[in-house]
């Protein structure tokens, strides 16, 4: 079977014969790309991400509370005047905690703030 192939980079093409096995072996391999993928986590994503992800999942106001009550002036200078938010910071992993969070449901938020585009 005739493939094309086009180059991400240059835009140039080629076409190959690929018999069905080998596009069947190609299809495995994008399936196993995409699962890479999908379970990647950032391990730093925008604080405006990270606040919009916190409203989309109705703890923004939580979340705020928390920070505002707490003694760390760091943790609130980052939430207000921070540019990033880094997944395995104390920060992070303390606010997840008082929110009762996961690891995982942090890791789906920050995978979620990640694919945020403005």
């Amino acid at each position: 079977f005739p493939v094309t192939i086009v180059s991400a980079e240059t835009g140039e093409s080629i076409t190959v014969d690929l018999t069905l096995e080998e596009i069947a072996e190609q299809e495995v391999l994008a399936q196993v790309i995409q699962a890479e993928f999908d379970a990647y986590v950032p391990q730093q994503v925008p604080m405006w991400a990270v606040r919009t992800v916190l409203q989309v999942n109705d703890l923004i106001d939580q979340a705020q509370i928390l920070i505002n009550s707490s003694d760390n002036i760091a943790l609130k200078n980052i939430w207000e005047y921070g540019n990033f938010a880094e997944r395995h910071s104390p920060a992070i992993n303390s606010l997840a905690g008082s929110l009762g969070l996961s690891d995982e449901q942090v890791d789906q938020m920050f995978r979620d703030a990640g694919k945020l585009i403005i």
